[in-house]
């Protein structure tokens, strides 16, 4: 499953190597060339991938996704009944470092969450110029497969209860200095730009 296929930058690979690809995009422009160019391995769908459902069947999910709502797909997928099997996200470096926690920052309440289930790490980091037109900000490449049965399990013991108590305690602090910015605040190379094929 692609998350905003744009121009098909992402979808032409992955049609070379998956059975099938359901590729979501909500721009009607954007979806109209991408029919002109692929076969019925393609299953193109035209909509906001939040209130897209997804697959019964085990699948995994690439994308590069708008910075603007990085957040809330993530919690979509992780959250969902059936996650993916592995996920694949073009994200802004500050977003994928909020996920991470360390060695990139300190912990967070999304690392915290993510990591019992999730195996999250930067896997590669994009150049600018790999857009078109070029963002203003850093984008990396995000590779976030779920834990076995058996880790999860150990890794939910790993999380002490003081660490979790801690990081919400100084959350909710810099809330309160108003210190934390909003999150996914930088334009995406989705909301004006495009990987270049």
């Amino acid at each position: 499953m692609e998350i905003g296929s744009g121009r098909g930058a992402l979808t032409l690979p992955l049609s070379r190597v998956a059975q099938r690809v359901i590729a979501v995009e909500i721009d009607t422009t954007l979806i109209a060339n991408l029919r002109s160019q692929f076969d019925d391995r393609i299953e193109l769908v035209r909509g906001d991938f939040l209130q897209t459902p997804l697959p019964s069947a085990p699948y995994k999910v690439f994308g590069n996704v708008p910075f603007s709502r990085t957040t809330d797909i993530v919690s979509k997928l992780v959250r969902a009944p059936n996650p993916p099997r592995d996920a694949w996200q073009v994200v802004q470096r500050e977003a994928a470092h909020r996920f991470c926690g360390p060695p990139y920052v300190r912990e967070s309440l999304w690392s915290l969450r993510l990591k019992p289930a999730w195996h999250v790490e930067i896997v590669d980091r994009l150049r600018r110029v790999d857009f078109d037109p070029p963002p203003s900000v850093e984008s990396v490449l995000l590779a976030a497969p779920p834990r076995s049965a058996v880790a999860v399990r150990f890794g939910s013991t790993c999380v002490r209860a003081t660490d979790r108590t801690r990081v919400l305690r100084e959350h909710e602090s810099e809330q309160s200095d108003g210190a934390v910015a909003k999150q996914d605040s930088a334009p995406s190379p989705r909301d004006g730009s495009a990987l270049r094929p």
